[in-house]
Formats: C-alpha cells, sequence, structure tokens
C-alpha cells in the first residue's frame, strides 16, 4: 500500500526535531496534529521510546488521509504494527492502537502509559532492551482503541 510505504520511507528518516528509525521497532507511531512542526510532547515521548517504537507525523490537512484511518479529532496517535505472516503475494496483515483525548488528555504520562502497555503486549527485543522486562505502566489493553490510554496505570518507569 501506498501511505505505508510512503510512511515507513518518512518514518527512516525521521521528521526534523524526531529521533531516527531503528531497525528493531515494535510498532510505528504516527501522530496526526495540525501543528506544522513535532510537539515538544511528542518529542519528548519520542525520545523516551527511541529503539522500541519508531515515531512520525502525519498531517490533519490530509482529509483522506485522516478518514482512511478513522481519524475525526487531534491530536490521535496511531499505532501500526505487522501481525502475521506474509502470504503469497507478500502482504502482511496490519494490527493498531489508537489514543486520543477521548482516553484523557494527552500529557507524557497518559502517553508513555498507553505506549509501555502496548510495548508489553507486543514484547520483542526491542522492548525487552530498551525498557527492561515487566516494566512500564499498569493493565489494560492496547489492541484497537486502546483502553489503557487513560492513564490510569502510573506514569512510565524512569
Amino acid at each position: 500500500d501506498q501511505f505505508l510505504s510512503q510512511t515507513a520511507a518518512a518514518m527512516t528518516g525521521a521528521p526534523e526535531g524526531m529521533p531516527p528509525a531503528h531497525d528493531v521497532a515494535l510498532a510505528s507511531c504516527i501522530l496526526f496534529t495540525d501543528k506544522s512542526s513535532v510537539p515538544p510532547l511528542y518529542r519528548a515521548v519520542a525520545l523516551f521510546f527511541a529503539g522500541v517504537f519508531d515515531f512520525g507525523l502525519a498531517p490533519a490537512s490530509d482529509a483522506p488521509l485522516m478518514q482512511r484511518f478513522s481519524m475525526s479529532k487531534v491530536p490521535s496517535l496511531l499505532c501500526l504494527w505487522v501481525q502475521g505472516q506474509p502470504n503469497e503475494r507478500g502482504e502482511v496483515g496490519m494490527q493498531g492502537a489508537h489514543y486520543d483525548e477521548s482516553q484523557g488528555t494527552m500529557s507524557f504520562g497518559t502517553l508513555g502509559t498507553f505506549l509501555a502497555n502496548l510495548g508489553q503486549q507486543l514484547g520483542g527485543p526491542g522492548w525487552q532492551q530498551r525498557m527492561g522486562a515487566g516494566t512500564g505502566g499498569g493493565g489494560g489493553t492496547a489492541s484497537g482503541h486502546a483502553g489503557a490510554g487513560g492513564g490510569a496505570g502510573g506514569a512510565p518507569p524512569p
């Protein structure tokens, strides 16, 4: 798919002010925003989770893109990851988790908890190396519209 290919290519170059993408990432997180530059909060979260997730920006002014991913509010964070093995045509399925302010005001704590819960669920070497086994926010789920994004599980590990 052209958007995902462009997103992957853009993430390897990382937007100005964002940490570079890494070879081992559990998911790619895209902030849909009306801002023209990287918001400081998003930059801080991206730096904290560098090596675990890749980060990118998508303009809210791109109406077809907003519609394609069912983004009705900005800011909204969408994390996408590959699910399963490639089929005979080399295509892979994608899963996603979505966070917007209907799940709680975006702050370092709420976004950190959302991403920590997602990292725990997806597992993998990137998570264990960066965050350490068994650390992160509280329970909840990050599949679909992530219920973990409310922030009740505590802040991400220091």
